[in-house]
């Protein structure tokens, strides 16, 4: 069972910040400035207190991408680098929340934020542990967001070849009780919506329908999608998408 917190609701006047390009290797670097950002009072309006809806305490699931607090970094608009964070970001109400000393939580204002990365230990499938790196941006041309909706860099950009993006979702589905014996379900659940697109060397972005083959081939080029189909990749998982957009990355490829 998992409890998750909403924002209070609280209005203020925030600057316009222009986004700063900076590379990823600035993000996930801790010199040049970084900020400790252990007591996270001292970035001011960038935070926002939260209070516990329980409501949701008997739901299984959750609506953060990780239920567990990850360490992190931060790049704000203004180009401030901030590092040694604990953060989760919510994928059902689009909103990052960062861990204080006292183990109470923020929320931390998206208008101020560029880019983060979390950092999370997975273990493979020989049972190897590894830190994993997810980091996270904007991403110009999706449609029906808006522009604090941040993605996830599955793939980044090449001078050649496609980039993949994950826009990272869930949905919330409230229990069926009201149904005939054995049939309803009695719980309510967080279950993962999360939608993949893929960016073109021209810049144009389009939505993958599906994890599979067929839609992924729909929004290649005509000569991408030949060589998919002769490559016969299998895609039905997250990785498995990956996988076969960087094979058709490789020049040498059939």
């Amino acid at each position: 069972m998992k409890t998750w917190g909403t924002a209070l609701l609280l209005l203020s006047a925030l600057p316009a910040l222009a986004q700063q390009k900076t590379a990823h290797a600035d993000l996930t670097s801790n010199q040049l400035g970084a900020v400790n950002l252990r007591d996270l009072d001292r970035l001011g309006n960038l935070t926002t207190g939260l209070t516990f809806d329980r409501r949701y305490s008997e739901t299984r699931g959750t609506p953060y991408t990780a239920a567990a607090w990850l360490p992190a970094s931060l790049l704000l608009r203004s180009g401030q680098r901030v590092a040694d964070v604990q953060l989760k970001y919510d994928a059902y109400g689009a909103r990052l929340l960062a861990l204080r000393t006292n183990k109470d939580s923020v929320q931390l204002d998206l208008n101020m934020v560029d880019r983060f990365v979390l950092r999370q230990h997975v273990v493979d499938a020989e049972g190897r542990g590894r830190e994993q790196e997810r980091w996270y941006q904007r991403l110009e041309g999706l449609p029906a967001v808006n522009d604090n909706t941040f993605v996830e860099v599955l793939l980044p950009p090449a001078a050649t070849g496609y980039a993949l993006y994950k826009l990272p979702r869930k949905h919330f589905v409230p229990a069926k009780t009201k149904q005939s014996f054995g049939t309803g379900i009695d719980y309510n659940r967080f279950v993962d919506a999360s939608e993949f697109y893929l960016r073109a060397a021209d810049g144009s972005v389009q939505k993958i329908d599906k994890l599979s083959a067929r839609s992924l081939e729909e929004v290649l080029n005509a000569t991408d999608a030949a060589r998919l189909r002769a490559l016969k990749l299998r895609i039905g998982t997250e990785a498995e998408l990956k996988n076969a957009v960087m094979v058709l990355n490789q020049p040498n490829t059939p």
